[in-house]
């Protein structure tokens, strides 16, 4: 009984127990708070870049999967820096990989004289932004397509 006593004394407070000497207790209770983000980010690479589970079989396709995984959550978490920077709304990963993923392109006519009707959200065009991009208009000929961004939409768009 007497314990449980002692332990009431304790009711509503948080303990955090480390081994690390150097640190402070305000360094402590920093660490712990930011320890969110790095819960956060293996929920999205569990949930949204879908690193688990695993639909490979051998080892370098496994280390090759994980890598892309990790590569995809550094530019999510990149564009949210800049966005943060910015002081403008930041996407959550699964709005940004929808607006990734959303553009469309329509080719219409032959050769150089064919006309690119592109379907892009304002979402689209804030990454290309950020990411430096020169923006993709709605109408465009093809040319003018292939150098702003250095794809031949009839071989490399499908």
């Amino acid at each position: 009984m007497a314990k449980v006593e002692a332990d009431a004394a304790f009711d509503g407070y948080y303990a955090i127990v480390t081994d690390r000497e150097d640190l402070t207790s305000s360094d402590e209770t920093r660490m712990y708070r930011d320890q969110w983000g790095i819960e956060e980010s293996f929920r999205t690479l569990k949930s949204d870049l879908e690193a688990r589970p695993e639909r490979v079989w051998s080892a370098p396709l496994s280390l090759g999967h994980f890598t892309l995984c990790y590569l995809d959550l550094c530019v999510i978490r990149y564009l949210q820096y800049l966005m943060a920077k910015e002081g403008g709304e930041v996407m959550s990963t699964e709005w940004m990989m929808k607006a990734i993923d959303e553009p469309a392109a329509t080719i219409i006519g032959e050769h150089d004289n064919a006309v690119l009707g592109a379907s892009v959200t304002n979402d689209y065009l804030a990454i290309a932004r950020l990411l430096g991009r020169p923006p993709i208009e709605k109408t465009m000929y093809v040319p003018h397509f292939k150098a702003l961004t250095r794809l031949n939409p009839k071989d490399d768009i499908k």
